[in-house]
């Protein structure tokens, strides 16, 4: 007789796709004991594509979060309205999530990062667990400063954000602006490691393998104004990535996100990355140990802390924007190549699944 698995609600923000690629990354440790019903706005074939095709997905925008003017600057202005927007339909919201948690038969809740979710669980006396490395009460109020009309959402989110059952806080983090939900626990790096599949990768995609080669993660929102024409000029050097580059060099490969392709191994088969420093590519470099060129994010209220996290291990180099743009990269790629980062373990996945366990055996 099979037993039925505890239903996990796992809430998931739609801002970006990093929050997605932490439910890839937690989700071998979740599967052998629990139902995974996500909750969130991401589309259903990013997790189809990263081998998640067996959860349930229940289309909801709960999350403010931050609205971009491209990837690399957060529009202010536009996440208050947005905010504001969220804030009136709250209630509705709130109502729409309990609904769901009820359809689904929910054991209990785990929120990547937002507030509501959690409010939702403490409606039901649901455990609900809040997971991530900052809250939107860390970001706003780095906001409020300069635009006072954020007061009244971070009143209501640090309202929700209390209801949480417990916090687990993953590194590296921030943590200076607001103070954190109860029951903190700091439980480590949440990343995927991949294997060095360089040799299998050159076959596959025509690249030479005796070159070095660069992984490319800039996104793919709004920096068509990049002459990318110009890494054509670095002959020693093979560029690829999952997304269209702007001038199609020739020496830029564009790997097809295909069901099988595990993105780590990517990282791992790489010699230097660049890209924009969000938590899952610092993660990931740190736990295999890759160097980093990286550039200036505006209003992320989190870039000077993971740059910080950059220097401290010297696992990476800054590229200033004139150089990216006109992608004279060839110093920056040379510093990088002088780095040899240490590797970090990357704990988080295994404790965070014995830690749901065990709020369920509290109940």
């Amino acid at each position: 007789m099979l037993i039925k698995k505890p239903v996990l609600a796992y809430c998931i923000s739609g801002h970006g796709f990093g929050h997605g690629v932490r439910a890839v990354s937690l989700f071998p440790y979740l599967a052998p004991y629990f139902e995974i019903h996500l909750i969130t706005s991401l589309p259903e074939q990013f997790f189809k594509e990263e081998g998640m095709g067996a959860c349930v997905l229940h289309k909801l925008d709960f999350d403010s979060a931050c609205v971009q003017k491209n990837s690399i600057q957060v529009d202010i202005p536009a996440t208050l309205h947005r905010a504001r927007l969220m804030l009136q339909a709250r209630s509705a919201l709130l109502e729409e999530l309990v609904k769901i948690y009820k359809q689904i038969d929910a054991s209990l809740v785990l929120s990547d990062v937002g507030a509501l979710p959690l409010a939702a669980a403490y409606q039901l006396t649901l455990p609900g667990l809040l997971m991530g490395n900052f809250t939107w009460a860390d970001i706003y109020s780095d906001y409020e400063k300069e635009y006072p009309d954020f007061t009244p959402i971070l009143e209501a989110l640090q309202a929700d954000y209390a209801r949480a059952s417990g916090y687990f806080f993953l590194t590296p983090g921030l943590t200076e602006y607001m103070p954190p939900p109860p029951n903190l626990k700091y439980v480590g790096m949440l990343a995927r490691q991949g294997k060095n599949k360089k040799s299998e990768f050159a076959q596959r995609y025509g690249m030479d393998g005796d070159k070095k080669w660069c992984l490319v993660y800039l996104g793919n929102y709004g920096l068509d104004h990049i002459h990318g024409e110009n890494l054509e000029l670095l002959t020693d050097w093979e560029f690829f990535g999952v997304y269209p580059f702007p001038g199609n060099p020739k020496n830029y490969f564009l790997i097809d996100k295909e069901q099988n392709l595990f993105y780590p191994d990517l990282t791992a088969s790489s010699d230097v990355i660049l890209g924009k420093l969000g938590y899952g590519l610092l993660a990931e470099c740190m736990y295999i140990g890759k160097p980093v060129i990286y550039f200036e994010r505006f209003n992320f209220c989190e870039q000077a802390m993971l740059e910080t996290v950059v220097t401290d291990l010297q696992m990476g180099v800054k590229v200033d924007w004139t150089c990216l743009e006109k992608m004279h990269l060839s110093e920056v790629l040379g510093q990088a190549l002088t780095l040899h980062p240490k590797s970090h373990p990357a704990l988080a996945g295994k404790i965070i699944a014995q830690e749901l366990l065990q709020a369920l055996s509290r109940e």
